[in-house]
């Protein structure tokens, strides 16, 4: 497990109004550094216009990479 270094901010304002300018799979690196090793299914991170990556983790600890779902029209995906 990572060490604990975040800092709790209302995410509304970092991230809201931004808008997603790329979807990628999550780097090894990016994934060394939450002390986190990607399987077969990887991870997908949503870069935003001001630069903020939001990636999904498998629980609030940060124990894992998780995985994105989105619903359209009453159809569910996953990213």
């Amino acid at each position: 497990m990572r060490k604990s270094y975040y800092v709790t901010v209302p995410s509304r304002t970092l991230i809201e109004g931004a808008k997603i300018v790329n979807i990628r799979e999550m780097t090894k690196k990016e994934a060394a550094a939450e002390g986190w090793s990607l399987g077969r299914e990887g991870c997908r991170v949503l870069v935003l216009s001001n630069g903020i990556k939001l990636y999904a983790s498998q629980d609030y600890e940060g124990n894992g990479p998780g995985a994105l779902f989105f619903t359209e029209k009453g159809k569910h995906y996953a990213i």
